[in-house]
């Protein structure tokens, strides 16, 4: 079988050159068939990897010996994959493959290191600044009930300055519309005393007693005349 001679950088060129390799009836083999399976299942592969850096080292989701566990399950079918696709793209060339499989896994390592290197100081700066906020909120959230203690105890001084004062200072006014109210409104007028009801005289006649202004000066019982000057000149010794 003959060597390809492009050069895997040329990524149009080596394209074209897979493409009419596979489409060529009379080569055996189809590159396509060993070049998709193998790309997609590289980059799901190095998906994982990335997620799992992160939730090992980053968010601390993990354990380091899970994370490390499922990295080394991972990191072969990395490399398996990159494999069949560089054996594809380089048209079952073993040799060429194996360089072209080196040099994607070691930019790759490369890539992941850089990535875990600014993950970390990420995580780290976060920390920090995480930490320097919750200070600064206990700081002030200290400084704000020391505040509205103070606030409260001066507020609380006012209200007793400002309640005795008003106390002291509400007395005289109290006199003051008293003394109003009384020059103003006049005095209730007691009603007059009822007089006594006469007493009873004795007629000199049949010597019944009765009220003399009630029976227009007339005995009821005999009819007689009599006053009460009468009576009381008859009733006087003589």
């Amino acid at each position: 079988m003959p060597k390809s001679k492009t050069k895997a950088r040329a990524v149009r060129q080596k394209t074209r050159e897979v493409v009419e390799f596979h489409r060529d009836t009379e080569r055996p083999g189809k590159p396509l068939h060993l070049i998709i399976p193998g790309g997609l299942l590289a980059l799901a592969a190095l998906l994982a990897i990335f997620g799992v850096i992160h939730k090992t080292w980053v968010d601390h989701v993990w354990e380091e010996s899970q994370g490390i566990g499922t990295l080394v399950l991972l990191v072969p079918v990395y490399i398996g994959s990159v494999f069949t696709f560089s054996y594809g793209y380089e048209l079952y060339d073993m040799d060429r493959a194996l360089k072209l499989t080196g040099w994607i896994v070691g930019l790759t390592i490369g890539i992941v290191v850089v990535v875990a290197v600014l993950f970390s100081l990420a995580s780290g700066d976060g920390e920090d600044n995480g930490k320097s906020r919750s200070k600064k909120k206990k700081e002030f959230s200290s400084g704000g009930r020391s505040l509205s203690s103070s606030s409260s105890s001066s507020s609380t001084g006012d209200w007793f300055a400002s309640s005795g004062s008003s106390t002291t200072s509400s007395a005289p006014l109290a006199i003051d519309l008293n003394l109003f109210s009384n020059s103003r409104v006049a005095p209730v007028a007691a009603a007059p005393a009822e007089p006594p009801r006469p007493e009873p005289i004795a007629c000199k006649f049949c010597q019944s007693e009765f009220i003399p202004e009630e029976t227009e000066f007339k005995c009821p019982s005999c009819g007689a005349s009599s006053s009460r000057t009468e009576s009381d000149q008859s009733s006087q010794p003589s």
